[in-house]
């Protein structure tokens, strides 16, 4: 077989990696402005690996975890993990799984999360797929996104906290289409969702 996800052959790579390839990253993926954030009238002060921002939950976070094996079969495998409260900076403790499941020619990904109090969760898979392996690009890949909306970014890839539709942009990935008709040159955008 091929190559799809790009990575490493082993787990003490992943761990001692300082990027996001092939992670489930969380608690929050994406940037988290200033690496602070008020709930229920507290300010919560998050760890900062990204300038003064804190990204896909910090430093210290799931990305730099080995989740354990829960359950695997043929065709499915279910891991997990226990986040502790104050985990770089983040209130509660959090159970989290990832399950990946092959059914025919797809790759479904399921996140779940049972926090023990009130925190923000945002998981999301940081893989770099290329179902032609990795010798040729993505432009020709087929692609649809079932989403009305997108998150705006600044000029300094941080969130505005805008959430505009995608129709009319070439966001719009609601039918499917190549992603070179979206992108002329799609790794600018893919560097957008990327580190």
């Amino acid at each position: 077989g091929i190559e799809i996800v790009a990575g490493f052959d082993d787990l003490s790579t992943y761990l001692g990696f300082a990027g996001f390839y092939g992670a489930t990253v969380g608690r929050v993926c994406n940037r988290i402005v200033g690496a602070s954030f008020e709930m229920d009238g507290k300010v919560y002060e998050l760890t900062k690996n990204n300038g003064e921002n804190c990204l896909h939950g910090g430093s210290d976070a799931f990305h730099t975890k080995a989740w354990d094996v829960l359950e695997y079969g043929a065709d499915y495998a279910l891991l997990g993990y226990s986040a502790p409260d104050g985990q770089s900076g983040f209130p509660g403790n959090i159970e989290v799984k990832a399950r990946y499941t092959l059914v025919g020619p797809e790759l479904r990904l399921e996140y779940t999360a049972i926090p023990d109090r009130r925190t923000p969760v945002m998981m999301t898979s940081h893989s770099f797929f290329n179902l032609e392996s990795h010798t040729t690009d993505v432009k020709a890949h087929r692609l649809r996104i079932y989403a009305d909306r997108y998150t705006e970014i600044n000029e300094r890839r941080l969130p505005t906290g805008n959430r505009p539709e995608v129709e009319g942009t070439p966001y719009d990935f609601r039918t499917e289409k190549k992603l070179g008709e979206g992108f002329a040159d799609p790794y600018p955008m893919m560097q957008e969702f990327g580190g």
